[in-house]
């Protein structure tokens, strides 16, 4: 549209991935298989949620899962992909799986053609992922979309702090066994992740 800008991913939740996926691939192939887990940590000002936003919830909700296979976006089941990871901070996190701007990210900063994402702002309790199929199909009713958004727009925030210290990137990285000869001493997996925050500082790779 015309006086637009489609901006994919912005924010700490995207640097991070995207900021750890290039380095788990800095001098490497291609790898076969990717996998980003971001869990974000934000100050709530108070206010309104506003249009914009309500937009970006609803409409993500909409479209339901998303994931790359065989380097194509296809769909997938919202809220699949449970994940349970420990922080480097020792706090335990789950995550699911949601169409983000990270999917894109990482697929593109990787070139991989499997990528999947989850983030820890999913609910993922069994409850709530079985809901939430249904109530992607609904929101795609433009009725209900207008009044969805129109609904959260309005709805009054309170400030709040960062439920944690950090946002966590994290990624998990496969290549075949062709391209790691046992001369190769990093193997066919690596993990990692990316610490962000006002000063950006980075947690060690792990290798697996």
């Amino acid at each position: 549209m015309p006086g637009s800008t489609l901006v994919v991913g912005a924010g700490f939740g995207v640097v991070g991935t995207e900021a750890i996926v290039a380095r788990l691939c800095e001098n490497r192939p291609v790898p076969s298989r990717v996998r980003v887990d971001t869990f974000a940590s934000t100050a709530v000002e108070q206010g309104v949620l506003g249009a914009a936003f309500a937009t970006s919830i609803v409409d993500s909700f909409a479209m339901g899962g998303r994931r790359y296979d065989g380097g194509r976006l296809v769909k997938t089941r919202l809220g699949a992909e449970v994940r349970h990871l420990t922080l480097p901070d020792g706090e335990h996190m789950p995550s699911a799986g949601v169409p983000s701007g990270e999917l894109i990210a990482a697929q593109r900063v990787s070139g991989a053609p499997s990528v999947s994402a989850t983030s820890g702002l999913i609910p993922a309790s069994i409850a709530v992922r079985a809901a939430l199929p249904l109530l992607s199909a609904i929101l795609r009713i433009r009725t209900v979309r207008t009044f969805a958004i129109g609904w959260m727009a309005g709805i009054k925030t309170k400030a709040a702090p960062r439920p944690r210290p950090h946002t966590w990137g994290h990624a998990v990285l496969t290549w075949p066994r062709r391209h790691h000869p046992r001369r190769l001493a990093a193997g066919r997996r690596r993990d990692g992740f990316h610490l962000c925050r006002r000063r950006s500082d980075r947690a060690p790779a792990r290798r697996g």
